[in-house]
Parts: structure tokens; sequence; C-alpha cells
């Protein structure tokens, strides 16, 4: 039988001037501090250190997991037990949080945000300019000119490999959408399955804005009661190709090639 060997010390301070946090971890959630404080209080199970890196220049600990609880037990005026992780790098905080199941969209984008990554400054700007916060997905799929979504374009999002495609198409995409949104009842419009709708039935041949546009403005009461994207799209059709008979260069929209994201 192996024995077993100490690999990390375990070190205990109320001197919480000698950590920092680090640049392009996730920000600081307040309500689940709040939580944190509450269990803590009622229990504080002082084992559970946080983990951080070597001393920088100015003599602090950088924070690589272990944010939260560092910041509600530190309004707590509670001790801190940490171990630092010498061969851990700022980029594996991200990694070890994906594993479980912490890190979210926002949390990658403001760490690339942080690194001065222009494509997602731009993306970040494009989200709070056109009324998309926290639709990440639809957000992606605009700026990379594609009608529906894709999975790969997601992963290389969270991998810091995002490229806007043309910023000159995608605002002109996102500007006629809100157009639309602005003719109908948003608030039963403005969800993900109706924009993967709007732009997979943009993207094909002969859909003329102008004239849908129109149309909306006319039948805005019939966008209502649809629940996923086919739904939503079986609308747009039914609006955009209503009394056309004499509009011979309008060809019926074709949806049979979508597939419905749920």
């Amino acid at each position: 039988m192996n024995a077993i060997q100490s690999v990390g010390e375990i070190q205990e301070t109320r001197n919480y001037d000698i950590f920092k946090f680090v640049k392009g971890n996730r920000e600081i959630n307040r309500s689940h501090v709040n939580r944190l404080k509450e269990k803590i209080s009622r229990r504080d199970l002082k084992e559970i250190p946080i983990l951080v890196g070597s001393l920088d220049k100015n003599g602090k600990y950088p924070i690589y997991d272990g944010q939260h609880r560092f910041t509600a037990k530190s309004e707590l005026n509670k001790s801190i037990r940490f171990i630092v992780v010498n061969k851990m790098r700022p980029d594996d905080i991200s990694d070890i949080n994906t594993d479980n199941s912490n890190w979210v969209s926002k949390n990658f984008l403001n760490k690339f945000v942080e690194k001065g990554n222009e494509d997602y400054i731009y993306y970040k700007s494009f989200m709070e300019n056109y009324g998309l916060q926290n639709k990440f997905s639809v957000t992606t799929t605009i700026l990379n000119n594609s009608s529906r979504r894709e999975r790969a374009q997601e992963e290389d999002f969270d991998r810091g490999l995002f490229k806007v495609a043309d910023k000159e198409e995608s605002e002109d995409t996102i500007q006629y959408i809100n157009k639309i949104l602005t003719e109908i009842d948003s608030s039963k419009c403005k969800n993900s399955f109706f924009y993967y709708s709007l732009l997979h039935a943009i993207s094909h041949t002969g859909f003329n804005r102008s004239h849908f546009l129109k149309k909306v403005e006319k039948l805005s009461a019939k966008f209502k009661g649809a629940t996923n994207s086919q739904e939503w799209l079986d609308i747009i059709d039914r609006v955009y190709n209503r009394h056309n008979q004499g509009l011979k260069k309008f060809k019926p929209i074709v949806f049979r090639d979508f597939k419905t994201n749920k």
C-alpha cells in the first residue's frame, strides 16, 4: 500500500489585505456571497481552504479559486484558510470552474474583455447597445453572420477564439430585427426562439425585408402564442406570404431545412 504524503500546507490568517482578486475570474455575485454568509454564520466549515497563487511582486496572494468564500468570510471577520498552488496559472481558473459547471458565457466574456481582446470588447458593446443582454447564443450567431445556432461557435467563444465576421452586416441585421420588435408585442417575442426564427427567415433568397416589415406593421397581432422556433417560423411564413398574389418575385419561404432550437 502506498504511503500517504502531505503535499500541500494549509495556512490560516485574518489579514485579508494579503490577498487580491485575479483579472479574468468571475465577477463577484452578491447573492451568492450573501447565501454563503448565512451558511457560514450557521456553521463555519473552516476546513475548506481557498486556492491562491504564489506571492506577487506586491506581496499579494492572487485568489485562483474561492473568491466568493473569501469575500463572505472576510465580511464576517472570519479567518481564511488557504493553500498556495505554485503550478496553477490564472487561465486555469476557468477550466476548473467549467468542470464544476460554475462558469457561464458572461464569465468568459468578462475574462477576455479584461484581457483586452477587441472582438470580445465589441461583442459586449454590441450586446449592450442592441438590447441583447444575456442573449449570448443569439449574439454569437448574429456576429458570426450565421442563420442558425452553432455549438462550435459557442465553444470557440468560451475558448477565447471568437472573431466578429462582419460588423456592418451584423449591425444591419440586428437593427432590422429591432425594427420588427418595435412593431409587435416584444414581451411575447423577445426570446431566443423568435430571434433564431427571424434570422433563418431573412437568410432565404428572395426574402424582402421591406416587404416583411410592412406586413408586420399591418399584422402585428399575429405574433403571439408561439412556444418554439418552428411555431414562430410558421407565423413569419403566414404573415410574409399573406395576399401576395401580385408579387410574383416573392417566393414562399421554405423552412423544411430548419432545425428547431429547443
